[in-house]
Order: C-alpha cells, then sequence, then structure tokens
C-alpha cells in the first residue's frame, strides 16, 4: 500500500509534467517565445483578452462541475469543495496531456483515493465526466442543424458536404439513448459486461452541464476570432464542436495540432488562416495553458507536505529541491493572508467603479437587455457589497469558519452586479478568478468563532474608512463639474452618472456607520462570565486528577475559564485590551492542549487581542512554539525531593533548634481537613487581616492567591496554634495522584513565635512525606538563573542586574535564598507572548493584575 501510494503520487506528478512539455512543445513548433507571445497579445484589444479570460474562468467553473455531478449521483460523501478542486486539477491536466482516463484518472485517483474512495468508485467518476462532455457536444452538435442555413450545412468543405448525414446519424444515437434512459432500463447486460445508465434527471443535468462547458470554451476562441472575422456563431461553433471531437478521438494529448489543423480544414478558404492561427494559438495559451500553471501552483500548494517527504526520502536530495518544498510550505501558511489582500482589493475596486462613471456605449447596449431600475439597483448593491468585502478580508485572515461561504456569495454578487450595473466586465472577471482561487481553500477557514464577535479592530476601522473615503473623494472629484442640487438624488436617467454616486455614497456610508456603531457596542458590552460554583467544581474535578498543583490557583474566582469543546481541559485566563494573558499551562487532557491553545488564540485574535501564557513549563513547550509565540524566561520554580527530606545533619540545626523552641512554648501542628474548615474561617481571616497589617500589604490576585471563604473551602489547611488558638496557617494544595504537594497562602497573626513559617513548612513537608507525597512545590523564584553574559538575550541581562540590585522594590535574591535553604531543584520557567510583541507592556500588564492595578504596582 506504501509503494502504491508513492507509485500515484510519481504518476499524477508526471502527469501534469507531460501537460506542461506538450505545451512547450507546441509552443516551440510554432517558433512562439516570450516575446513573440506578448506581440501576438498585442494584435488584440484588452477588452477581448479580458472577455476571453472570463469566459475561460466561468468554463472552468463549469468543467469542474461534471465531478460534482458524478459524485452526487453515485453517492459518494466527499465535500464538494474538495471535489471541484480535483475535478479542476483533473480537467487542467488532461486537456493539455491527453489520454485523460490516465492523465485525469492519475490526478483523481491520488486526491479521491485519499478521500476514501476506491479505484472503482474513482473509475464511475471518470467514465460518468466522459459521458458528460459526449452528451454536451453531441446535444450541441445536432442542434445547430436547426440553426444553421441549409447552404452552409451542405458546404463541401464540411465532411465532403455530408455534414447533415453526420449529424442525422448522431441524433439517431441520441435519440436512442434518450429513448433507454426514459425507459426506466437503467441497466444493460451485453455477455458480461453491465453498463447502470443514470436517471433522467441526472442525464438532463449532465447534458445541460456539458453544453454550458462547451458554450463557455468556445466563447473564449470566438472572442478572439470575431474581431477580425465576424463569423456566424453558429457556423462557428458547428466547426468548433467537430474539431474538439476530432481532437479528443484522435488521443494526440491536448488535441495539440490536431484541433487546429482541422479548425482550419473545416473553415475553408473563407477566411485569412494567419488571423485564425493566431487566434487559435491565443485560444491554446490562454484556455489550456493558463489554467494548468494554475493548476500546477494548487497542486504545489496542496501537497506541499507529500512532496516534501517523498522528496526527503530520495537519496541525494539537493539543496534547491529543499528550497522548493520550504517555499510551498511558506506559501501555504500565508495563504489566508493573500486571500485577505485580495478582498481588500475587490472591495476597493467595487467602490471605485460605484464612484466613477459607467462608459455610455456599455450602458446603452446593457439597456437593450435589462431595464433601468435594474441598472440602478446593481450599482447601489455593488457598492454595499464592496463594503462587505472590506469588512469580510478582516475575517478571511482570521480563518473564520463562517467567512468562506459568505465570501463566495458575496463575490458571486459582485460578479453579476459588475455585469448589471455597466457591464463591467473587467472587474467580473478579477472576482471570477478570485472566486476560483477561494472555492478549493475551505480546509483554511476552520476557527469555529461567530462573525459578530469582535470582528473589527481600531486599526481595521480605520482602513475601512480610509477606502471608503478615497473612494468617495475620487468621486467628489470626478463630478466636480457637476453642480449640487437637491434634484440630484432623485435623477434616474441612464446618463445621470451623478445621481448614482451620490445615493451610493449615503448607502455605503450609512452600511460603514452600522459596521462602526456595532463595533462600539459589542466592544463595550464584551467580558466573559467569572466561573459560579458549578463551574469552580467542574474544574476541581479536572484538577485532582492532575499530577501538578500550580491549577489550584484557577478556582481563586478572579481569572476566566476557557474550555476545550469536550470540557475536558481548560485555560485560566484574564483580559485586557490588547492581551488575553493564561495563566499556567493548560490543565486536564493532554492531548486535547494542542486544540485548545489554538482556539484560544484564535479567539483572542477575533476580539482584537493577543494571547501570552504567563508561568509555563518545559513540560509543553512545543505547544507555544508551534503557535508561533516566543518564550522568555521569567525564573525558577523550586521543587524539594521530600524522599531525601529530613531534618537531620548539620545543614538543619538551624531548623532543629527553632522547631524545638516553638514546641516548648506550647505551639503545636495539625491538619484540618477541607470537610471541617467552615467553623474556623472567621478565625482564619483574623490571622490573615493581622498579616496585611503588619505587611502594610493588600491583597494580591491573578497569580497569586488570597483570602476568600469561597476559595479555601477546597483546601485542607495546615496550621500552628496554641491553647487551640490559630496564630499561623497555609493552604495545602493537593491532587488525588500522590505526586506534588504545595502552598498558596502562607499567613501568621502578631501572637505567632519567631520561625513560625520555618517550622509551618518543615512540618507541612514532613507530613506530606508520610502520605507517601514526591515533592514539595516552593513556589517560583522571579529573575532567578537567568545569564547576565554578553551574549545573553537583553532581557536575561537586564533581569539578572534587577535580581542581584533590585531589593530596594522587590528582595528577590533575598526569597531565592530563603527557598534554597530547602535545598531544591530548580526548574524554569517561562512567558510566551505573540512575535513581535513588546516585552515591557506585557511585564507591566501582568504585574498590574497581580497587585490589582497600577497603584499597586508601585506599593505593597
Amino acid at each position: 500500500m506504501k509503494h502504491s501510494h508513492i507509485l500515484i503520487n510519481a504518476i499524477s506528478l508526471l502527469a501534469a509534467v507531460a501537460a506542461f512539455y506538450m505545451v512547450g512543445r507546441e509552443i516551440h513548433t510554432y517558433n512562439i517565445t516570450w516575446a513573440t507571445t506578448g506581440e501576438i497579445l498585442q494584435d488584440f484589444q484588452w477588452s477581448t483578452l479580458l472577455l476571453a479570460l472570463g469566459a475561460t474562468a466561468i468554463g472552468y467553473l463549469i468543467l469542474a462541475t461534471y465531478d460534482l455531478l458524478a459524485i452526487y449521483h453515485l453517492g459518494y460523501k466527499i465535500p464538494w469543495h474538495k471535489t471541484l478542486l480535483v475535478s479542476f486539477l483533473g480537467f487542467a491536466v488532461s486537456n493539455n496531456a491527453g489520454h485523460a482516463i490516465v492523465t485525469g484518472g492519475a490526478i483523481r485517483f491520488r486526491y479521491y483515493s485519499a478521500l476514501g474512495l476506491n479505484a472503482t468508485s474513482i473509475g464511475k467518476i471518470i467514465v460518468f465526466s466522459s459521458s458528460t462532455y459526449l452528451l454536451g457536444a453531441v446535444t450541441l452538435l445536432c442542434a445547430a442543424y436547426f440553426f444553421l442555413p441549409q447552404d452552409e450545412l451542405n458546404h463541401p468543405e464540411l465532411l465532403g458536404g455530408h455534414l447533415a448525414w453526420f449529424i442525422w446519424g448522431i441524433l439517431l444515437l441520441l435519440v436512442i439513448y434518450w429513448l433507454l434512459i426514459l425507459s426506466g432500463r437503467h441497466r444493460l447486460q451485453w455477455k458480461k459486461i453491465n453498463i447502470s445508465l443514470p436517471p433522467a434527471r441526472i442525464t438532463a443535468l449532465q447534458t445541460f452541464a456539458g453544453i454550458c462547458d462547451l458554450l463557455f470554451a468556445g466563447v473564449v476562441l470566438y472572442c478572439l476570432l470575431y474581431p477580425a472575422t465576424q463569423m456566424h456563431f453558429m457556423w462557428f461553433f458547428t466547426i468548433y464542436i467537430l474539431a474538439q471531437l476530432i481532437g479528443l478521438f484522435s488521443q494526440v494529448p491536448g488535441g495539440i495540432g490536431i484541433f487546429e489543423s482541422a479548425f482550419l480544414l473545416l473553415v475553408g478558404d473563407a477566411h485569412d488562416h494567419q488571423i485564425i492561427l493566431i487566434a487559435l494559438l491565443t485560444y491554446r495559451l490562454m484556455y489550456f495553458l493558463l489554467p494548468l500553471l494554475i493548476a500546477l501552483a494548487i497542486f504545489a500548494i496542496t501537497q506541499h507536505q507529500s512532496l516534501r517527504e517523498n522528496w526527503q526520502k530520495i537519496p541525494g536530495v539537493t539543496r534547491m529541491q529543499h528550497i522548493i518544498a520550504t517555499t510551498s510550505i511558506f506559501l501555504h501558511r500565508r495563504l489566508p493572508v493573500f486571500l485577505s489582500l485580495l478582498a481588500l482589493l475587490a472591495g476597493g475596486i467595487l467602490l471605485l467603479s460605484g464612484s466613477t462613471p459607467g462608459m455610455p456605449e456599455r450602458l446603452e447596449t446593457l439597456t437593450d437587455i435589462i431595464n433601468l431600475p435594474l441598472i440602478e439597483l446593481s450599482h447601489l448593491l455593488g457598492s454595499v457589497i464592496g463594503v462587505f468585502l472590506l469588512i469580510l478580508a478582516r475575517a478571511i485572515l482570521l480563518r473564520i469558519n463562517t467567512a468562506y461561504p459568505l465570501t463566495l456569495v458575496f463575490l458571486g454578487a459582485g460578479i453579476i452586479f459588475s455585469l448589471t450595473k455597466g457591464l463591467d466586465y473587467e472587474e467580473a472577471v478579477f472576482l471570477s478568478v478570485l472566486l476560483i482561487l477561494f472555492i478549493p481553500c475551505k480546509s483554511y477557514f476552520y476557527r469555529k468563532s461567530k462573525l459578530d464577535m469582535h470582528l473589527l479592530t481600531p486599526k481595521w476601522i480605520l482602513l475601512i474608512v480610509a477606502i471608503i473615503g478615497l473612494s468617495t473623494l475620487i468621486g467628489f472629484i470626478t463630478y466636480q463639474e457637476v453642480d449640487y442640487a437637491h434634484e440630484l438624488w432623485w435623477q434616474f436617467e441612464l446618463d445621470a452618472n451623478a445621481s448614482r454616486f451620490l445615493r451610493a455614497t449615503l448607502l455605503i456610508s450609512v452600511v460603514a456607520c452600522g459596521a462602526l456603531l456595532h463595533y462600539l457596542l459589542s466592544r463595550g458590552q464584551y467580558k466573559p462570565h467569572l466561573p459560579d460554583n458549578e463551574e469552580l467544581r467542574e474544574a476541581e474535578t479536572i484538577i485532582q486528577a492532575q499530577k501538578n498543583t500550580e491549577h489550584y490557583i484557577s478556582l481563586s474566582g478572579d481569572k476566566y475559564l476557557f474550555w476545550g469543546e469536550a470540557r475536558d481541559c481548560f485555560i485560566a485566563y484574564i483580559t485586557t485590551t490588547k492581551y488575553w494573558i493564561a495563566l499556567n499551562d493548560p490543565c486536564g487532557n493532554s492531548a486535547s492542549f494542542k486544540e485548545l491553545v489554538k482556539e484560544f488564540r484564535a479567539h483572542a485574535d477575533l476580539h482584537g487581542a493577543k494571547p501570552v501564557f504567563y508561568r509555563i513549563t518545559t513540560e509543553h513547550l512545543p505547544l507555544y512554539v508551534d503557535l508561533g509565540l516566543n518564550l522568555i524566561k521569567l525564573g525558577e520554580e523550586a521543587h524539594v525531593d521530600l524522599s531525601n527530606f529530613a531534618l537531620k545533619g548539620n545543614a538543619w540545626a538551624s531548623f532543629r533548634s527553632t522547631i524545638n523552641k516553638i514546641i516548648k512554648e506550647g505551639f503545636t501542628f495539625r491538619i484540618i481537613r477541607a470537610a471541617d474548615i467552615e467553623p474556623h474561617l472567621p478565625e482564619l481571616k483574623q490571622v490573615s487581616d493581622q498579616w496585611l497589617d503588619h505587611k502594610k500589604s493588600r491583597e494580591k490576585g491573578f497569580s497569586l492567591g488570597f483570602f476568600d471563604e469561597n476559595y479555601l473551602r477546597f483546601f485542607d489547611i495546615a496550621v500552628v496554634s496554641k491553647e487551640d488558638q490559630i496564630v499561623a496557617f497555609a493552604n495545602l494544595l493537593h491532587t488525588n495522584l500522590p505526586n506534588e504537594i504545595s502552598i498558596d497562602l502562607m499567613r501568621y497573626s502578631d501572637q505567632a513565635p519567631k520561625g513560625a513559617m520555618d517550622y509551618l513548612l518543615s512540618n507541612i513537608m514532613l507530613w506530606a512525606k508520610e502520605e507517601q507525597y514526591y515533592k514539595f512545590n516552593l513556589g517560583m523564584a522571579p529573575l532567578a538563573g537567568l545569564d547576565d553574559d554578553e551574549l545573553a538575550p537583553f532581557w536575561h541581562r537586564l533581569g539578572s542586574s534587577i535580581f542581584r540590585m533590585g531589593n530596594e522594590f522587590y528582595d528577590f535574591k533575598g526569597l531565592h535564598h530563603y527557598k534554597e535553604k530547602f535545598h531544591p531543584q530548580w526548574n524554569p520557567v517561562y512567558l510566551a507572548l505573540p512575535r513581535g510583541g513588546h516585552l515591557a507592556p506585557v511585564i507591566f500588564t501582568i504585574t498590574n493584575a497581580i497587585s490589582g492595578g497600577i497603584s499597586g504596582s508601585f506599593s505593597k
């Protein structure tokens, strides 16, 4: 299976290369270079080329529906956008390489097999698509009989004057086929061969798709021929279909040479062959080579991972191949940015078009097709679509799933309105190309956020306002010679361009102001809900199943909880205008962490904020690296190995002396279980208040615990007491797994003896050792362990200097020295923030969150 997969990859790649080679061979045959190509294109007007390009884009979009119809009929479960992509790639390659079953089939097998289809199912799709083309071709050929004049139908150059008999034979076969379809006999058998026929409705759709495909393919060549030949359309189209069928049955790759020769032979001497040949070569470049180039680009983008893996398996891979693979991956990752820029450009073009006058000759031609009210409505809606595309560009950048279908709808509407407001086919062609680029990109839009949640940011609002303002300014400059009058608002005439501009400007101003108002109101209203008791209990259940204790701080009630989709993991975080700051690594099922942090970043992006992860450990650093974040060391965390902890030896002499003295003074140590904590809460509150008053401090938050009765009810409490009066306490953080234990609040009253904290900590560790816990977490020592070497990062050198000399503000070195007395193992702790993010404001924001505000950051 592994070797067959590699073989199919190789065949599909060779098919694409073969197609490219065949086109190159034909170009070489006619001595065409890049310079001569430019000369050939200069023989045509830009309007002719753009119209032909538009017909090419629409034609390939219809051609891609062949497989979509086959998938629908056969009942396979393949997403429609992936089916359109595979169909386009298959036809773009097989149209140039020929032998569609082999070349186009290899492309289809490469993609459809990855989507779960076997060879038999893929073969059915190929046969169905081929029959769709044949149905359309023979139906159009037969229809030509009823539109062509008899003298042209019997022209001696067309099959020796026997074209009518040939068409009657084709018509007879077509009628027999339809009679079989309508009879309900959907299965034919001849010897051991079974043929399944589709129902009448599917056959009708096949015929319609084939007709539309051939019509637009023919229109491409007709647009190039008509200015010089003035050829009758039905006469041209009959020749075109015959030449197509001859090229198809010849099995020459892409019908190269055969199609052109057949067309020149069938057209006879009625027209200049040199002019027709130039048009045929341009048609070949436009309808065959250009789609092939696009297909190869899409092939490279969508298959970059497979190509990279296969290249790495080949001995002697060159550096250039690695560069190509890396470039492909880069384009794959930056594609949403590129699509967002294109959407911005499309919106700007529609707004600019609405601000400038239409071409009089086109408007006159348009009035022969539709009436004036529809033209006026299209002008207004085209400008509104432009504003919507500017807004959607932000959603595209954020990869929001709802943006994908909305963009397709608005681009489709923009194409229609561009044509119905003034036959602006240049805009329609650009929007059509952008639509085709969007169709295979659904997988990029995976974020499930809603569009009504802080889609815009102040910068994006300014960008939209600037684009609208620029288009409006251009409009006023264009119509500066038109004197303003109130009657302009109500003028509905073909040449009343200034009136249409005024009405469109008013409407897009209303839409833009509505979007701005929504942004301002929603920004003010947005605030996630702090967890209630039920949610905290749910989080506690998850925390108790972990091996580490740092997540207990999530239960303090001052942080939001961001849950995974299965609610088996969460992130504790706070929000500011600029940052969403997560505390610690995610908690819960580690298998879900990757998706959880991606969703967290997606929601932060959606609300115009940057994600920051504070106090993370080395265990999950790859999560943040893969997310594109920078890592900065904050300090080190002290872990005491309880298996070796004992108050013995000279190193612990001072501890033993302190403990013995306290015991002699009548103080005792005990553990109050969480279930029994309620009657002791008032006494604990009194101890805490005295500690705060003694320290001339106030409660902190975020990464530090604070005295809150609801919070303390989660924990066992270690206390030091004398005659049943509590003089010191610490809450114990431990999970159901006897792995790690730590403390959060550690406070003492005025009645506590000197050395009470040493006594409390020592007894907690000894008790935890008896309870089979492996380690005691003493917490972090900020700025510890940072290098001050001249090659170290600036933050490390600055932090190291503050650690040594910053005792005036905070005793960093003293805190580290105190914890060092317990002979811990030091483990690094990090901060993860977006690339390009400034460290200083992030640290300042975190400090404010811990201190409870700016004033608290500069006081105790």
